[in-house]
């Protein structure tokens, strides 16, 4: 007969708190700034909405606002465009390196459809901000039904 070890079970135990501490820790972190795929990178992105407006704001230092694109199809907005390299005489031996260059696209979910004719877009200091007006619906009239 197989005898049954003690220590076996507090090593599972132990595993299993160390899995739920993992998974706890996995789930509150902050998702990565990029995408796995090193040649393209997304920007920080705030949307918020007024009464009339939805305003999609961008964190895209580095840029003019010709190197951005901005598109809408249906309820998607789009904002595609390329950091550049800073190009200098000097040889460059990084010690750290974290500002993402290359391409960039930012696909963002609309809650609701804008009208794209009455669109603004700015961009100053880094920050491209974006507002859409709202689709107005047309109101159709109640009706009363005798039954």
């Amino acid at each position: 007969m197989v005898g049954f070890r003690h220590d076996w079970m507090t090593n599972i135990d132990n595993m299993q708190k160390e899995m739920g501490r993992l998974l706890e820790y996995l789930g509150s972190s902050k998702p990565p700034v990029g995408r796995f795929d090193p040649e393209t990178w997304e920007p920080a992105v705030d949307v918020y909405q007024t009464e009339k407006d939805i305003v999609v704001q961008v964190e895209i230092p580095g840029l003019t606002a010709e190197d951005i694109n901005v598109m809408i199809e249906g309820t998607t907005l789009t904002i595609k465009g390329e950091r550049q390299d800073v190009h200098t005489e000097r040889k460059k031996n990084y010690c750290q390196m974290e500002i993402r260059r290359g391409g960039f696209e930012r696909f963002i979910s609309l809650p609701t459809t804008v009208d794209p004719d009455k669109t603004k877009a700015y961009y100053k200091d880094g920050i491209l901000e974006i507002v859409l007006a709202k689709m107005q619906r047309q109101h159709t009239p109640k009706v009363r039904i005798k039954i």
